[in-house]
């Protein structure tokens, strides 16, 4: 195991959890040590000050945990920062594929007992994310193994199949310190033993030979890694050819790893070592990669050294069978019953319509926008309300310009009494301006009521409001021109419809339609197309036409701006065939012309 890869991520990993947990004091990951005399290698920290004298304590506690004592100290004293205190000490034990190979210390402030539950159920989690990691990082390894690469190179060599295979066995062999290493494939129901380490010829109708092939068959059948002696985890798997293989060469290990290609098993490979000498783990992983890479090679090697009376013969043989075999018969009817289906929906015609997602819209909108700059007093009506001609729509908060229009008046009545005063001194200069001053003062008091006729919107016709909600906008100030209403007028409709470019070139002014509305979904509402708007828009990943149709008898009472369902046009009479295979064939045709064919 590369530890220094791993001291990143568990660096990383005790980073976040000592921040993520409240109080944590120091966090310390050991791993064991090869040597057992010696106390466990201490792979990451935190925080990043070391306290040598509280790491010698923890890694004492850590060397009985890996040790497999059970450790006595519960608490520990620590000077940390010329602050001491007693803390906790929380050991986490590390382990990989069942074996104990390190811990995590945490230290922590005295805490109560449903808070110090709470806390080991956290660290718990990432104790167990971390052995996730590590396992991961651990067969990250074993697939670049140098022997996993070297076994690849040997089975890709352009050898024949006999000579490669011969030569992993060899190499399997040596590497492991096996006394034989065994490769079989399957024909059929039975295995055929392909290559033996150190021997290039044998009788493959010797007992030996013929006991291998069973263990590898065993293997095959249970689709799993097959020890003998068994391992613990391994005692639900029958391992009988395994315990009479390792009986006859005098009681020794046997394994078989079986490989696939895909999801089938195609073959196995038996190695045969001293009773001494147990397989790790580790070299079970290594082999069980390096199968996973030899059964590909070899099915690919296979199928190239076929000679062409081999390949001719597999391939009749796959015809005859698909065609005598039980579901030819099926098939068969099934063929003829989807002929005539087609012959049925080509000579029957029916409507052919052209459906689009359809929205009514008033014929005509009218913008109710604020006259001049004002706060909202008043709004009795919003979006959806039915008004009428006249009725108050919105008032505006007019004290601002009564002020103003009383300021006015008052400074009108001053000039025409100085006026009058001028007029009896006879100051002709003086009366002039005086005179021009009134004027402009009163040209002031008309704008000034017109305003004041403006305190209050009216509608301008009778109908219905389209947009636009002041109800909880009191007090709030607009500005001159800024939209507040839109209305249109009441009974006066028109009919969007969004049609695909797909099939916009089938639709023609004057044909007729129908529309349901979602809001009522059991009444027909006949149309007529009354315009075709010659602009796209692209929207839902496509680009759609906007067509008008008028609508040509309802009571229009019910209905209502805003309102959306879907609009259907016929087209003409078409064979159900035509309907539901055009679309698909004229946009397989676009694509073949677009691509040069």
């Amino acid at each position: 195991m590369n530890k220094i890869s791993f001291s990143g991520v568990a660096t990383r990993w005790l980073d976040w959890q000592c921040k993520m947990i409240a109080d944590i004091k120091i966090g310390t990951l050991f791993f064991k040590n090869n040597n057992t005399d010696k106390k466990p290698e201490l792979i990451a920290s935190w925080p990043e000050n070391r306290y040598e004298s509280i790491y010698q304590k923890l890694s004492d506690i850590a060397k009985d945990t890996i040790d497999g004592r059970e450790s006595r100290v519960s608490r520990i004293s620590c000077d940390l920062d010329e602050n001491s205190l007693i803390c906790d000490v929380t050991v986490m034990p590390l382990h990989y594929n069942d074996e104990l190979i390190g811990c995590v210390i945490f230290l922590q402030p005295t805490r109560s007992a449903e808070h110090k539950k709470a806390v080991s159920q956290l660290f718990k989690w990432g104790t167990t994310w971390l052995e996730l990691t590590l396992k991961a990082n651990f067969e990250e390894e074993n697939r670049l193994d140098p022997l996993v690469t070297t076994l690849t190179k040997l089975s890709l060599q352009d050898t024949p199949l006999m000579v490669s295979t011969h030569e992993v066995c060899n190499l399997l062999s040596s590497e492991l310190g096996c006394t034989r290493v065994s490769l079989g494939i399957m024909r059929g129901l039975q295995v055929d033993t392909l290559a033996i380490s150190n021997q290039l010829r044998f009788d493959a109708r010797s007992t030996q030979i013929r006991s291998i092939e069973s263990a590898m068959e065993e293997a095959i059948d249970q689709k799993d890694i097959i020890f003998y002696p068994q391992k613990v985890e391994k005692l639900s798997l029958i391992a009988h050819k395994h315990n009479i293989l390792s009986q006859s060469n005098g009681d020794i290990n046997v394994v078989s790893i079986p490989f696939s290609v895909g999801v089938d098993f195609m073959g196995a490979i038996t190695l045969l070592r001293e009773i001494s000498k147990p397989f790790t783990k580790q070299e079970i992983d290594i082999l069980r990669y390096a199968t996973e890479l030899l059964g590909a090679v070899i099915a690919l090697k296979m199928q190239e050294e076929k000679s062409l009376r081999e390949i001719l013969l597999q391939s009749f043989k796959k015809s005859l069978e698909s065609i005598f075999s039980k579901e030819y018969l099926l098939l068969k009817v099934s063929s003829a019953l989807l002929v005539l289906t087609i012959l049925a929906l080509s000579f029957f015609k029916t409507d052919y319509y052209i459906y689009a997602p359809s929205n009514l819209e008033g014929k005509i909108v009218q913008v109710i926008v604020a006259p001049q700059d004002s706060f909202i007093k008043e709004a009795s009506v919003r979006a959806g309300d039915m008004v009428e001609k006249n009725q108050v729509m919105v008032s505006f908060d007019d004290r601002d310009l009564q002020l103003e229009y009383e300021k006015l008046r008052s400074e009108r009545g001053t000039l025409l009494k100085e006026y009058q005063e001028t007029l009896a001194l006879h100051e002709r200069a003086k009366m002039s301006i005086l005179l021009a001053r009134i004027s402009q003062v009163d040209a002031r008091l008309a704008l000034m009521k017109e305003r004041l006729k403006r305190i209050e919107i009216k509608a301008p016709f009778t109908g219905i409001i389209v947009s636009g909600d002041l109800s909880h906008s009191f007090g709030s100030p607009v500005s001159k021109g800024e939209q507040l209403f839109e209305i249109t007028p009441k009974g006066d409709y028109r009919v969007m419809l969004n049609v695909n470019d797909y099939d916009v070139s089938q639709l023609q002014i004057e044909q007729l339609g129908s529309l349901r509305l979602v809001s009522l979904p059991n009444k027909i509402i006949p149309i007529r197309i009354s315009k075709i708007i010659p602009v796209s828009e692209a929207k839902n990943g496509g680009n759609y036409f906007r067509v008008e149709a008028i609508i040509l008898d309802t009571d229009e009472t019910i209905l209502r701006p805003g309102m959306a369902g879907i609009s259907k046009v016929k087209i003409s009479d078409e064979s159900l065939l035509w309907i539901w295979t055009h679309t698909i064939i004229d946009r397989a045709r676009l694509w073949l012309w677009s691509v040069g064919l």
